[in-house]
């Protein structure tokens, strides 16, 4: 046991020995070929308060130069960093930030040559504040590989870092402001324009950050990409000859400065013009046949998010076609055993189209009976479908001459007169041998 412990005290100074020589024959391998000065710098290699000294290599004096600038700016952010850490104690948004500045500084020197232009208190960091530099061309003596050390002594007082520490704080706030109102605003925007300027900002944000806010920033660039990819176009209040739309997602209307893309197989697009939240989309069918995809296509895209919406229309819609496809049924309202006094009558009309028409009179004919006329309807209808038409008229009907229950097939022929529109051109639907009923 003595013996081995006596073998492990001789091989422990042979061993750190080998060391010191392998170190030493390592560091040997560069020689001087050149220098900025013929004497070393006193200050090269040591400590001094107030200043930062460092040396950094490249293969040529430009790259050490800028490596040795990255490495200055790497001391300040650790100063910087552990001030923040060791005096402030920022908490903003659930975040404290204070428990992410070694996050900060670890990510930030890996990145630091991307990110430095982007933080303030770092743009007025140049070499040439420095007071003192050196440098020295060295070649391997074993290789002939050439490189350069750059030596620098950079001042950096504390009042400096002080200013510095101020500045990342304040930077700090303001940013974490900033999130705070973009990701607010979410709810409330309603400009296509306004969505892409947040969702570049917080991309910007997301770029600055290394703590949790980052992820935040990104949270809110899906939000407000899932809040465009929502929209859609809606229309409202068109007529032939006349779109009318909205972009909307939900209950909330969106305006943009984009002009839309409208395109039609047959439509003659007439004009084009903003309606406050609307867009009003004029045009004539003059070429188009009656056909059920007769369109005008709009088109957006907003950044990577289109939008397009087919909005169909018929040509015939400002038209009036009207027809009876039940019976026609008649009530007694007041009647005796022979006559009917007054009479209640009830059709259903059914418009073809979506056009207004207005029922003026009706002429009803019962076989080898004086005809019934009913004056002066005007009753207005709109819309394609069924419309029920009540009236009633006092004209007697014989009961037995005309109930339905007394006949096989009980038919009545006759006319009803109507207006396209309010004040549009009359027209006569004919009833021929339509079925009705009666309730005598």
């Amino acid at each position: 046991m003595n013996g081995m412990q006596n073998k492990q005290k001789l091989f422990l100074p042979i061993f750190w020995m080998c060391v010191l020589l392998i170190t030493t024959n390592a560091c040997a391998q560069y020689r001087v070929v050149d220098s900025s000065q013929r004497r070393t710098p006193d200050w090269v290699n040591t400590l001094e308060k107030d200043y930062i000294i460092i040396n950094a290599e490249g293969s040529s004096i430009t790259e050490a130069q800028q490596n040795a600038l990255m490495l200055i700016k790497e001391r300040i952010v650790t100063s910087v960093a552990d001030h923040v850490k060791a005096e402030s104690e920022m908490v903003t948004e659930q975040v404290n930030y204070n428990e992410h500045i070694t996050v900060f500084l670890e990510k930030y020197t890996a990145t630091i040559t991307t990110q430095s232009g982007d933080i303030p208190y770092l743009q007025g960091i140049s070499l040439s504040r420095a007071e003192g530099f050196y440098w020295e061309h060295l070649r391997d003596r074993r290789t002939g590989k050439e490189k350069y050390r750059y030596h620098v002594r950079y001042p950096f007082p504390e009042f400096e870092l002080r200013k510095l520490v101020m500045d990342f704080q304040l930077m700090q706030r303001r940013l974490a402001a900033q999130l705070h109102d973009l990701l607010d605003a979410m709810a409330e925007v309603t400009s296509i324009e306004q969505i892409n300027n947040n969702i570049s900002e917080l991309q910007t944000l997301a770029a600055s950050f290394v703590d949790g806010r980052k992820e935040q920033a990104l949270n809110g660039v899906n939000r407000y990409r899932g809040l465009l990819n929502s929209i859609n176009l809606y229309e409202e209040n068109s007529s032939l000859g006349t779109l009318r739309f909205a972009l909307r997602a939900g209950d909330r209307r969106f305006t943009t400065s984009q002009q839309p893309n409208i395109r039609s197989e047959c439509a003659r697009i007439t004009g084009k013009q903003a309606d406050g939240d609307f867009w009003v989309i004029d045009y004539d069918v003059d070429y188009c046949y009656d056909d059920p995809e007769n369109h005008i296509e709009v088109h957006y895209r907003f950044g990577t998010s289109p939008i397009r919406k087919k909005f169909y229309f018929d040509v015939n819609e400002d038209k009036v076609r009207i027809s009876l496809r039940q019976p026609i049924h008649f009530t007694a309202l007041e009647e005796d055993a022979e006559t009917v006094h007054r009479t209640g009558l009830n059709i259903n009309i059914y418009a073809e189209h979506d056009a207004t028409f207005v029922i003026e009179q009706i002429i009803l004919n019962f076989e080898d009976l004086p005809p019934i006329l009913i004056r002066d309807i005007e009753k207005s209808f709109s819309g394609r479908g069924n419309h029920k038409l009540n009236v009633e008229f006092n004209d007697p009907i014989i009961a037995t001459a005309t109930s339905a229950l007394e006949r096989r097939l009980p038919r009545i022929s006759g006319y009803i007169e109507y207006r396209e529109g309010h004040d549009g051109e009359k027209q006569t639907y004919r009833i021929y041998n339509h079925p009705y009923t009666t309730s005598w």
